[in-house]
């Protein structure tokens, strides 16, 4: 594994967040963050790992964050939509 790649954990978090482990996927998102901060996709996962795990208002700022990253991003906004209406669920697993 190379672990300066910012897309290696990136996948880890988003396959540890499909497993429900929202807390190590959580970790390996923060990670991808710090190796490429203007990662859209790794906020926007980051974003609803956060949120799936319970932490909506810790999620608050990250979908906005990525709109401004990569304003083109069709699946950037489509996940802004998922948290939108996930956190006025009280954000429910399953989605």
């Amino acid at each position: 594994m190379a672990p300066d790649s910012a897309f290696v954990h990136l996948s880890i978090g988003l396959v540890l967040a499909a497993d429900g482990r929202h807390a190590a996927a959580e970790a390996a998102l923060r990670l991808a963050l710090e190796l490429d901060p203007a990662d859209a996709e790794a906020i926007t996962a980051l974003a609803e790992a956060i949120a799936a795990w319970g932490r909506v208002e810790d999620a608050a700022e990250l979908p906005a964050l990525a709109a401004r990253t990569d304003p083109r991003d069709a699946s950037v906004h489509e996940s802004i939509v998922r948290y939108v209406r996930g956190a006025a669920s009280g954000w429910r697993s399953g989605r």
